[in-house]
């Protein structure tokens, strides 16, 4: 029998009445690290090249990775108990109820979320943790709009991440366009090194904004949405002016940046990282360049042209793109 316990809004931390059984639970939930084999510590003897989203020293399992923990037990035929209510997990919105909200969000509009539009908003919001893939043009700002909408229903707070600037007045514009006429008093937006209110329930920013910043200033929010990830082949350049893939960058690598304040090429250490677990498929743009380097990304993803910014969908032929190693 297994106990499992909410430790808070990430893991569960369970209890064993049999300890021999986490480690199971360790090489279930274990795979090999891309590249493991080039690894010194692999190379070194140090380390069998896998990593496991199981803390068997402390016993914590992320709560999204809970229906498979489920197939774990079924497959072993061990037992649990859930002490914690299910309901603080995930939610239990019918459609039905979904689509009076949209009703009332839309009453006055013309706007009205599609069939898939409404899956992936009910997905997100009874799974409560989730990644979802909606091709470009698909109108997934709506998406965020009508989530966003829905958490303040229930008095949520809301942290907004954005890949750029010009998208943190882009999403904030496209609520109002939404018809939030009130969109104002309820969002607040955050440009670099400017100071948090903590006045109005929903904040977009970005990450670039948001990463050196003091863990209290985020402990009001109680829903996190982040718009956009890059394809885990994307090469990024490395602080010693190699390539490696982002899927590949980890926490403590030093790459290169480009500072705007100060004009030029900085090396920084990579703090934190984010994977999207979810399976790749082609609603991504790549971008072939004549050195023979491609750019795999989402469609508003910004690269720099010789002349300015544009979105990847933006571009031509005719554009060139700056080669930040030859900056």
């Amino acid at each position: 029998m297994m106990h499992l316990y909410k430790k808070d809004s990430v893991f569960f931390q369970i209890h064993f009445d049999e300890p021999e059984v986490k480690y199971e639970l360790k090489e279930y939930f274990s795979c090999f690290a891309p590249n493991y084999q080039w690894h010194p510590k692999f190379k070194a003897h140090q380390w069998d090249g896998k990593v496991s989203f199981f803390n068997y020293k402390e016993n914590l399992l992320p709560i999204g990775l809970f229906p498979f923990f489920i197939q774990f037990c079924e497959a072993l035929k061990y037992t649990y108990e859930l002490v914690d209510d299910l309901d603080t997990i995930i939610e239990h919105v019918t459609d039905a109820e979904l689509e009076r909200f949209y009703q009332f969000l839309f009453h006055q509009s013309s706007l009205f979320p599609r069939d898939y539009q409404q899956t992936s908003i009910s997905i997100a919001i009874n799974k409560k943790r989730c990644c979802l893939e909606l091709a470009t043009g698909s109108g997934k700002s709506l998406v965020i709009y009508i989530i966003i909408r829905y958490l303040l229903k229930l008095k949520k707070q809301v942290l907004l991440v954005v890949p750029t600037v010009m998208l943190v007045d882009q999403m904030k514009q496209d609520f109002i366009d939404y018809g939030w006429k009130e969109c104002n008093e309820f969002v607040e937006i955050l440009y670099s090194n400017q100071k948090i209110t903590n006045q109005k329930p929903v904040l977009i920013s970005t990450w670039q904004s948001l990463v050196n910043r003091e863990d209290n200033e985020f402990a009001r929010f109680d829903g996190l949405m982040i718009d956009e990830c890059l394809h885990p082949s994307t090469p990024i350049i490395m602080g010693d002016r190699s390539y490696k893939d982002i899927g590949e960058v980890q926490i403590g690598d030093e790459v290169l940046s480009y500072d705007k304040r100060q004009r030029s090429l900085v090396r920084q250490k990579v703090k934190r990282v984010f994977q999207n677990l979810s399976k790749v498929v082609d609603n991504v743009y790549e971008v072939e360049l004549d050195n023979g380097m491609k750019i795999i990304g989402t469609g508003n993803h910004f690269v720099y042209t010789t002349n300015r910014m544009k979105r990847i969908d933006e571009l031509t032929e005719k554009d060139d793109l700056v080669d930040m190693n030859n900056y």
